[in-house]
């Protein structure tokens, strides 16, 4: 068994496994990276859709902390009822957590400028997920030339 063992191991070349080890290495650290990136986009699309055309953000900040994603923002309501909707709009959301209007105040144009913070589910930033929700391309259907002789 020695012997054959000996036998299998001259057979294997050690720069092919070298370099599979490296490819390896280099997947396993790419998948790590995947996981940990976080996508924005989908918070801001998820932004544009769920802000009425009566309110507006002016500041927006974002940070990690042991919670997720605290997001903090600036904004302006045309009254008191479009602060009242994009509040019930922001609570009914499963993407935010914990959400608070604050800092609520009326200002020279009857506007009522206020300021929020929430933590992001973090299923609405992971790129992971965006990138199964795009999906693998489609194969491309391919076809085989071939030709007859004279």
């Amino acid at each position: 068994m020695g012997v054959d063992l000996e036998n299998a191991r001259a057979t294997l070349q050690s720069e092919v496994i070298s370099e599979l080890t490296r490819l390896n290495n280099r997947i396993t650290s790419s998948r790590e990276l995947i996981l940990a990136h976080q996508n924005l986009s989908s918070l801001f699309a998820f932004l544009e859709v769920s802000t009425p055309r009566t309110v507006r953000f002016s500041d927006f900040r974002y940070s990690m902390t042991q919670q997720g994603l605290e997001l903090a923002m600036v904004g302006e309501a045309r009254g008191y009822a479009a602060l009242a909707l994009q509040a019930e709009i922001f609570d009914k959301s499963p993407y935010f957590k914990d959400s608070i209007f604050s800092d609520l105040r009326l200002n020279t144009k009857g506007d009522v400028t206020f300021a929020f913070k929430a933590t992001v589910d973090p299923s609405l930033v992971s790129y992971e997920r965006e990138v199964e929700r795009l999906g693998a391309p489609a194969p491309i259907a391919t076809s085989t030339a071939t030709s007859t002789p004279n």
